[in-house]
């Protein structure tokens, strides 16, 4: 629980919550009294972690807590406390480990729990007896007063009261008690299960506060801050050596811990006060001047925000003090220091970039990987010092980006190339996600910045290999039908020819060539990891290519025979040998010739020609089709 207070006519407004009840938010809202003081004190602790008996969360908790491992919980509606649920186990040992007034209804019946602060208020007409007991039952003689404000909590509403006469028999007497509480609703998964009730009895305040309210003083009782006036206590010698207290309101004692100090001195109140405390206030009274300081005791444990003026008294040793407890502020900023140091070391050991902006996308914080990858201080890089490290052509997109999550504020991703210390531009991997407040406001942005540069680089060299194998495959198969064109036609040749021996000869040769052509190809097939490695490589031999001409043509007559298109050779005179792979040249011819059979209409004119000069080759295929 974490008390923001503002009190005497203002609004009160302060949060809690119970980590164990789903994350659970209660409120509770106020208007404090004229006189009203700090409602929760700061609890103890206990390490949970170390209680490990089924009944563990029953440990400690003084006179409460022994009455409730004592009591015969097994008659009881409730069970066994290891039957309890979950949420009822965490409340209790919550209200056992508190050193502020805690009381808990849980159920339909609305059975009762309550701590040793609480156990103060009551008389013996309700203690011991009222541990597990009906609340109806227990405060029949209030129900009237109080059972709305249970129904309405029960019902999923919540209530605050200040200063609210709640009259009680206690030890016999039925008195005026005046109380402030709230009441919030326990609820977890199942619903609402009880309600859980923060209360102080301040019949004593509010008695005190009638009183003061007939005199001068009401302005001073009104305040936040403690207030008392002082006078210094000198020896023989004159040195100030201690001080009385002459007046004090009612926030004192909740700002000081102290008690029924007016007529008692300092150092009898705080044995080991620290002398400097003393010498500040006597300074004061013999000069005059007043003086503001921030200034903490050992020996009361807290830390004070004080103004401190002389007050013309006779004598000329009194003084006013106007203070605030600001302990839990000081421990919250060391301990927001301890963890600030911590994260920054834990991010300076991490091997990525890791950054930190505002709300408004203004960079507030670098780790030391900056430095490492791109070999500038830090600090340079705040505000908008990061976009010297991004490459100018993808600036735009990836500001645009980063205002698009800013303004939604969706979690911010995006690949680009940052400039490494070498100058090297490199593939990163940005991101980043909001951080929330309980309204869900974005307090800051947290970020990494990640290379993978070798792995965009990997990447995209596997996508190559791939390409250039899934090309090559396509290509190997297309090329594999081609020599099933003669062989078939062979096939259908032997069959007719009875035995003609030259037709056999003839037939036996094509189907001999084509065979040998796609164990070629084959082999080719069985090679393809040179393929993923882009090392297949080209036979450069002296080839004739008018052997290259008649292979080909071998490969696509039947295509052309059967489609009925007329064939044209047209092979000039002179050498033809060229430097090159045969293999590939009659794949390449044939693929021609094939393709011109299947895209001229049936019965058309297809060319192919073999022309030579001092220097060149030349063949060439020509169609009348599409």
């Amino acid at each position: 629980m974490r008390p923001y207070l503002r009190e005497y006519g203002k609004l009160l407004d302060y949060q809690y919550r119970v980590a164990a009840i789903a994350g659970r938010r209660n409120k509770a809202r106020a208007h404090a009294s004229a006189t009203g003081g700090a409602l929760i004190p700061p609890s103890s602790c206990t390490d949970w972690t170390t209680l490990n008996s089924p009944h563990s969360f029953l440990a400690g908790g003084g006179e409460m807590g022994a009455l409730m491992r004592e009591h015969d919980w097994r008659r009881h509606p409730l069970g066994t406390p290891d039957t309890w649920p979950s949420t009822l186990k965490t409340l209790v040992r919550l209200l056992l480990s508190s050193n502020h007034p805690m009381f808990i209804w849980w159920g339909e019946d609305l059975v009762q729990f309550y701590n040793d602060a609480y156990r103060q208020t009551l008389g013996p007409e309700r203690h011991p007896q009222a541990l597990g007991a009906p609340g109806r039952q227990c405060w029949a003689e209030a129900w009237h007063l109080i059972g709305p404000d249970v129904e309405r909590v029960m019902a999923g509403g919540s209530t605050w009261h200040e200063d609210r006469l709640v009259p009680l028999t206690r030890n016999g007497v039925r008195d005026n008690i005046w109380w402030t509480y709230g009441y919030s609703p326990i609820e977890d998964e199942a619903g609402i299960r009880g309600v859980l009730v923060i209360c102080k009895e301040v019949t004593e305040e509010h008695l005190l506060r009638e009183r003061l309210e007939q005199t001068n003083h009401a302005l001073i009782e009104t305040m936040d801050e403690g207030f008392c006036l002082i006078d210094m206590v000198r020896d023989e010698t004159g040195r100030a050596v201690d001080y009385e207290f002459v007046e004090v309101n009612k926030a004192f004692s909740q700002q000081t811990g102290l008690r029924n100090c007016v007529g008692r001195r300092a150092r009898e109140l705080v044995p080991g006060l620290e002398q400097r405390w003393i010498d500040i206030y006597d300074e004061i009274a013999v000069t005059g001047a007043a003086r503001r300081f921030v200034e903490g005791s050992s020996a009361m444990g807290r830390w004070f925000s004080v103004y401190a003026s002389r007050i013309r008294h006779p004598g000329g040793r009194r003084v006013a003090l106007l203070f605030t407890d600001i302990t839990e502020r000081k421990q919250t900023e060391e301990a927001l220091r301890e963890s600030e140091a911590k994260f920054r070391t834990i991010a300076d050991a991490m091997p990525q970039m890791i950054w930190s902006a505002t709300p408004d996308g203004r960079f507030d914080y670098a780790n030391e990987g900056w430095r490492e990858f791109a070999g500038v201080a830090p600090e340079s890089l705040h505000g908008a010092g990061w976009k010297v490290l991004a490459d100018p052509a993808e600036l735009p997109a990836l500001h645009a980006a980063w205002c698009a999550s800013q303004d939604g504020g969706a979690p911010f991703e995006i690949e680009h190339h940052a400039r490494h210390r070498s100058g090297e531009w490199r593939w990163v991997l940005t991101r980043a996600l909001p951080v929330r407040d309980a309204e869900g406001r974005i307090l800051r942005w947290m970020g990494t910045m990640t290379d993978i540069h070798e792995q965009k680089t990997i990447s995209e060299e596997l996508r190559l290999a791939n390409s250039r194998k899934d090309e090559f495959l396509a290509m190997l198969a297309h090329e594999l039908r081609n020599p099933l064109a003669p062989i078939s036609t062979a096939a259908q040749i032997l069959k007719l020819s009875g035995s003609d021996p030259k037709r056999l000869a003839h037939a036996s040769d094509v189907i001999g060539r084509q065979v040998r052509h796609m164990v070629e190809l084959v082999d080719d097939l069985l090679d393809v990891s040179r393929v993923n490695r882009g090392l297949a490589e080209l036979e450069r031999v002296e080839v004739d290519m008018r052997t290259v001409l008649h292979g080909a043509l071998e490969q696509a007559r039947p295509l052309i025979e059967r489609q009925r298109h007329a064939l044209v050779e047209e092979v000039g005179p002179g050498s033809a040998i060229v430097i090159g792979d045969s293999k590939r040249l009659v794949q390449v011819l044939a693929n021609l010739l094939t393709n011109a059979a299947k895209y001229t209409p049936e019965g058309g004119r297809i060319a192919v020609a073999l022309s030579t000069t001092l220097d060149e080759v030349r063949l060439s295929v020509r169609d009348n089709g599409i």
